[in-house]
């Protein structure tokens, strides 16, 4: 998913993006997985419909790293942790986010 750029509010889609990313069973019981973006041309999102932000060729476009960890403890329970880097080119700006997840499965 892509993050919304800093300079800007509201919803954001790029015109094309590409995505890869790898995963590692490194024990049973936990994975990890690295993932790198990019995007190019970000148009804003209103509710009647979709406008460019200025127009097709506005040279916002943004390179992203994730890294991922997955423990399993005891069956039916993860803990998970993610980090996020976002960087936007057309602008200069940039975003960090994470997150970590505890989740119960019944």
């Amino acid at each position: 998913a892509n993050g919304s750029p800093p300079a800007v509010g509201g919803t954001f889609t790029p015109e094309w993006s590409v995505i890869a990313s790898y995963q590692h069973q490194f024990a049973p019981n936990f994975k990890g997985s690295i993932g790198g973006q990019y995007s190019i041309d970000y148009y804003a999102t209103p509710l009647a419909g979709t406008l460019p932000i200025g127009n097709v060729q506005n040279n916002l476009d943004s390179w992203a790293v994730e890294g991922v960890l997955v423990w399993n403890p005891v069956e039916n329970l993860e803990v998970r942790g993610e980090v996020r880097y976002t960087e936007f080119e057309g602008n200069g700006g940039d975003a960090t986010t994470g997150l970590f997840r505890l989740q119960r499965n019944f």
